[in-house]
């Protein structure tokens, strides 16, 4: 199966986020649109502005203190950065798409601010919550609402109607992060090489 494109991929997103009242408040694609997409569901919570190079400082300040991190996630960087602490210097001082954040920016996120992100993509939803359980955890009202977009892109998502219940994404372990990330890449080698073998007129 083909992988859809970015374009392809934000039309159906936003079809699902529309069909439980939900749509995409777009931020800038500057690098470090995963920090503005939690600083704002910070600010829309809190009624306190968040700037995201704070949400960044505090991930990163957290993600060097606390060694399970690197436990967890050098299996999963160890192929593009060659060891996790190296992941961590490119992605805390890099530029462009040199410091786009992901899983494990997110992970670290959750137990930074004792909050559950509920993460939409275009095919599937899912949580992640942090080490420590907390009653704001609990509730599905108070989760913070992030869109993923293709090409490491995220944006913060809003009510069309404050009033509607949203129905609450399946639960994601954090154990399982590293081997969804690894069938992750496998698929889209296995949809590079389909393309690539289809261009070639060998099949």
């Amino acid at each position: 199966q083909k992988r859809l494109s970015r374009h392809g991929e934000m039309v159906k997103l936003d079809s699902r986020l529309q069909e439980v009242g939900l749509m995409r408040f777009l931020i800038p694609g500057d690098g470090d649109c995963l920090y503005g997409a939690l600083a704002h569901q910070l600010t829309l919570r809190s009624q306190k502005t968040a700037q995201p190079q704070d949400v960044k400082r505090r991930i990163f300040t957290r993600m060097k203190q606390e060694p399970s991190y690197k436990e967890l996630f050098e299996p999963e960087v160890q192929m593009d950065f060659g060891s996790f602490d190296e992941y961590v210097r490119i992605k805390e001082h890099g530029r462009g798409s040199e410091a786009w954040g992901g899983l494990p920016e997110l992970v670290v996120f959750c137990d930074e601010y004792r909050k559950k992100v509920s993460l939409f993509m275009h095919n599937t939803s899912y949580s992640v919550t942090p080490s420590t359980t907390t009653p704001d955890v609990k509730d599905p009202k108070k989760a913070l609402l992030v869109a993923y977009v293709g090409q490491n892109h995220f944006d913060s998502i809003v009510p069309l109607d404050p009033s509607k219940k949203m129905k609450e994404p399946r639960g994601f372990s954090r154990t399982l992060a590293v081997e969804t990330a690894e069938a992750m890449m496998q698929e889209s080698l296995q949809v590079e090489l389909f393309d690539d073998t289809c261009i070639s007129g060998i099949v």
